[in-house]
């Protein structure tokens, strides 16, 4: 993890034994020479640093029987990139996460598992979508209320259902109106 220009962490490091100077396409096939190459870690794991095993999400990436190859995980995993180089969510991430940098980002479910909980969200210092924000490409978002946020300011008229304004210059908004933010930031409980 690295940080960036304004102080938000990032995942920067390199996957699996693949220098940190590789495109990520490298990358992806250095992880895929070392599971054919006998390492008795899947790919994903691999990245992860983890134990065989160790990674609840490498069931989820090897598919039910877990017999996807290396080949197989190595697209699987280029498919998800080139998925968020182009906005959209990769298939299997429907879970939500808060991402110190990018803010409210889609992640798979198996990822969120493991993450800390606070304030009802699943946390991280960094995320997939990081290095989409900081090519200023579009990140698609989960909804999120105002009424939730620390940003948000209730009116004065109807504090509990009218509309409010976002400190952080994001508009008006009424406390339970879903909308797509990316300074979502949950009030502290």
């Amino acid at each position: 993890m690295t940080p960036d220009q304004n102080g938000a962490w990032c995942a920067g490091a390199p996957l699996g034994n693949a220098p940190a100077h590789q495109s990520p396409k490298t990358s992806l096939k250095a992880l895929a020479d070392n599971a054919l190459q006998g390492n008795d870690r899947a790919p994903k794991e691999a990245a992860l640093g983890a134990r065989p095993g160790a990674a609840s999400g490498a069931s989820g990436a090897l598919g039910a029987s877990g017999a996807l190859g290396a080949s197989g995980v190595v697209e699987s995993m280029q498919r998800d990139i080139d998925d968020r180089h182009a906005g959209r969510v990769p298939a299997g991430d429907t879970a939500r996460m808060l991402c110190r940098g990018c803010g409210p980002v889609w992640i798979h479910p198996d990822i969120a598992a493991v993450l800390p909980v606070v304030d009802g969200w699943p946390r991280a210092l960094g995320c997939p979508w990081c290095f989409v924000r900081k090519a200023g490409g579009h990140i698609p978002r989960p909804s999120v209320t105002c009424e939730g946020c620390r940003h948000f300011s209730r009116g004065t008229i109807n504090p509990d259902a009218g509309m409010g304004t976002c400190r952080a210059g994001k508009g008006s908004h009424y406390p339970a109106e879903r909308h797509k933010c990316d300074t979502f930031d949950p009030a502290r409980g």
